[in-house]
Order: C-alpha cells, then structure tokens, then sequence
C-alpha cells in the first residue's frame, strides 16, 4: 500500500459488495461520502489509517486499499490532489461531491 505522498491523505478502496468507490472514516467505517473521510497529517496517524485500510482487505470488505493526498479547496475542505482521484470518485454518476467539508 505504501506510496510516496506529502501532505493531508485519507484511505480510499472499492468496496467488495459492489465495487464502489469508498473512504475510512473517524470510526473505521466505509462510507461512499469523501465529507466523511477521516484526515490524517502526522506519522503515527498515517500509521494507524493505513493498518485500518489493510485490516478491512483481510476481512473482505473492500479491495485494494491505499492512501491518496488531499489539499485544501478554498479554505473549505479538501479534493483530492491527483486528477485521476478525481475521477475516480466521481464514479458512475457526475453528481458527486468532490470536496470535503471539515
């Protein structure tokens, strides 16, 4: 899972149920909502969201975990920083919200 980024990341993965797009968030859970992805920035933290990431693979919940970089969106949230990300999440609809609201 390990990938070269600076900055803010979260953990995305496709879920194994339908194969969407999905991101840890604050209580170990996968949510379909970028808003409620859980934010991390020191090492320890990193650490710990990757380890959640890898466990929830092992129990077949999702599939290919890994660690994206997110930036700041005008001071009101964050987008992820590759362009492929972007696309990524916006899956098979182009309703999607992009921006995390923290």
């Amino acid at each position: 899972m390990a990938r070269k980024i600076n900055g803010p990341r979260i953990a995305t993965a496709n879920r194994l149920r339908d194969g969407l797009v999905v991101f840890l968030d604050g209580k170990g859970e996968w949510t379909r909502n970028l808003c409620g992805a859980r934010v991390v920035e020191n090492d320890a933290a990193i650490a710990t969201l990757e380890q959640d990431a890898v466990a929830a693979a092992k129990a077949n919940i999702v599939v290919d975990p890994y660690l994206i970089e997110v930036e700041t969106c005008n001071g009101h949230g964050f987008v992820p920083v590759k362009h492929r990300e972007r696309m990524r999440m916006k899956g098979p609809t182009a309703g999607n919200s992009l921006i995390f609201h923290g």
